[in-house]
């Protein structure tokens, strides 16, 4: 891509220890304390012109102004980069997602990744990215590890809008989650990203969700999911995934999932 290259030359327990469905509303009440206490905690920024949303997928024109503002954001940005800029909008206009991710992989491949690229650039790729939803959440993650704190940031904020998506079905936000964690490598994103397991998925799909990441992800997402693993089952374990797969298989037997699981989670597999 010209432009882009022109760019970087400018610069185990018993049964009893399992909870009832009785108990659902109360740990879901739990759950839900305990997700907003991690996320304060976090105390992210937003990006600008960001604005809260019930889809992660909206009409391109509704995001029109969040490039707008990025440009005055960074008021020195080059003709060439407001130019790319420019193109990333293009692309968000058309609905374009394998022309946004074609300019976001030359990006993070060039030699100038990532302090070289301006902020602008990387903030405008990600809100950009965010709009495509859980397609563009492994995208979105690559950011996470780039070194450049404001962008990670940035990056976490639009993963987390886009798994707490309440449009999408908890199994759909079930395969998000797995891709996540053979991607990301911070054990306390993982952690936090874990927390929609707890919030947002029926009992079942809880249960394969814990058991496909402990069987299918990276040793160190493994480990970030034992606390998930305590809060749903409220039962110890001595951190090894067999231990945890087991008694996973325990707790999903003595909770099968409800008959209005369907309207409340989405049905969509």
């Amino acid at each position: 891509m010209l432009l882009l290259v022109s760019l970087f030359f400018f610069r185990g327990a018993d049964e009893s220890a399992t909870p009832s469905k009785k108990e659902t509303a109360t740990r879901r009440a739990t759950a839900t304390s305990e997700f907003q206490r991690k996320k304060k905690a976090r105390a992210k920024p937003r990006l600008a012109g960001m604005r809260p949303v019930a889809g992660a997928r909206k009409k391109a024109s509704e995001a029109k102004s969040v490039i707008d503002d990025l440009l005055q954001e960074e008021a020195l940005l080059t003709d060439v980069q407001r130019a790319l800029l420019a193109e990333i909008q293009s692309v968000l206009d058309r609905e374009d997602l394998p022309a946004l991710v074609k300019i976001v992989q030359d990006m993070q491949s060039s030699r100038a990744w990532p302090d070289e690229i301006p902020a602008a650039l990387h903030k405008a790729a990600i809100s950009a990215l965010r709009w495509f939803g859980t397609k563009a959440a492994p995208e979105i993650a690559c950011y996470l590890a780039c070194g450049v704190q404001e962008v990670a940031e940035s990056a976490m904020s639009a993963l987390e809008e886009v798994l707490s998506d309440l449009d999408q079905s908890d199994y759909e936000r079930s395969r998000t989650l797995l891709q996540l964690s053979k991607i990301v490598s911070d054990p306390d994103e993982l952690d936090f990203m874990y927390t929609e397991i707890v919030n947002n998925m029926r009992d079942s799909v809880k249960a394969d969700t814990m058991i496909a990441i402990l069987t299918e992800s990276p040793e160190v997402a493994q480990k970030a999911l034992q606390s998930t693993f305590e809060l749903v089952t409220e039962m110890e374990t001595t951190g090894t995934p067999e231990d945890m797969i087991e008694k996973i298989k325990q707790w999903k037997e003595a909770n099968p999932d409800s008959p209005d699981d369907d309207e409340f989670y989405g049905g969509l597999k």
